[in-house]
């Protein structure tokens, strides 16, 4: 606050700035079908009667588990995608371009990557964080903060030589505090470094060769969500704040509600005096948005291999 003085006039501050972003959500969405051969075949266990109903809930919740999982594995792809490397493209199976999004984010690549076991410094770069991008910001990058990588990334930190480095530390203090990456946070903690978080989570990848329909094949290879040789760095805030969220939008599927729809279409009772042939039910799902970086300067991508 700037002096008045006795009998001096105030002087006026302006309004401070608002956060804003704005993006493009992207629009998701798929079905399963229920096919006349499997309806057929469902239909022998039940009287002859074919007018009495026929109960496939069990078909269509199994659809419904499939296409849920799938939604939330593409929510998780979206979010780790663009944080850690700040640029989403979501290609359309037809082709172009369907879901973007990117922001200004911080990286950074230690002068000698970790693979090198014997030269790297993984204790220093990870100290290094807090001098880099925490100073002058309200973001924490020491102790309180978060690395997530996966486990190969770790493997690098649990078998460094480099006796300048971590090497040196198991020297000093010995074996036992590498049986684990538990037992090496508590290293990190008292040299004011973030914590490893490991995560392994993956998803399988949709098979587009030979023809196959994409979404409808599924292939046999996976993804990591966090990629090997990437870090993902979260610091801490004053209030607890979060980097960022994801975002459901208005659509008009669901008459305009912000959360993802859920429908069943019955094509196998008579509509408006046509009957479809061959009779089907489609179950679909989808929903409309995306994840939004709110604090670009809370998160730093290290890429140490």
């Amino acid at each position: 606050m700037n002096p008045r003085g006795y009998d001096g006039a105030p002087t006026r501050v302006l309004r401070p700035g608002e956060l804003l972003f704005e993006e493009l959500p992207g629009v998701y969405g798929e079905f399963g079908l229920l096919e006349e051969q499997e309806l057929t075949e469902r239909a022998k266990g039940f009287p002859a009667d074919m007018t009495l109903p026929m109960d496939v809930s069990d078909m269509v919740k199994e659809w419904q588990m499939v296409l849920t999982v799938r939604q939330v594995q593409r929510m998780r792809q979206t979010a780790w995608t663009l944080a850690t490397t700040h640029n989403l493209q979501i290609l359309l199976p037809q082709g172009g371009v369907g879901h973007s999004a990117s922001f200004a984010g911080q990286f950074y690549t230690p002068a000698t990557l970790w693979s090198n076991l014997s030269s790297s410094t993984p204790l220093h770069d990870l100290r290094q964080l807090a001098l880099l991008f925490g100073r002058g910001t309200s973001n924490d990058f020491m102790s309180k903060a978060l690395a997530y990588m996966n486990l190969k990334t770790a493997q690098y930190i649990m078998d460094n030589r480099n006796a300048a480095d971590v090497g040196g530390i198991r020297a000093e203090f010995g074996q036992t505090i590498f049986q684990s990456i538990e037992s090496f946070n508590k290293v990190l903690l008292q040299q004011g470094a973030p914590q490893i978080v490991i995560f392994e989570d993956s998803y399988q990848v949709d098979a587009t060769a030979g023809g196959a329909i994409a979404g409808n094949y599924p292939g046999n290879t996976y993804q990591m969500y966090l990629p090997d040789g990437i870090i993902w760095i979260v610091a801490a805030r004053p209030g607890n704040e979060l980097p960022g969220q994801f975002m459901w939008t208005r659509h008009m599927v669901n008459g305009g509600g912000m959360k993802p729809y859920a429908f069943v279409n019955d094509f196998t009772k008579e509509n408006h005096g046509r009957v479809q042939v061959p009779p089907k039910i489609e179950v679909h799902q989808g929903f409309n948005g995306g994840p939004v970086q709110e604090r670009p300067s809370q998160t730093v991508t290290m890429f140490v291999a």
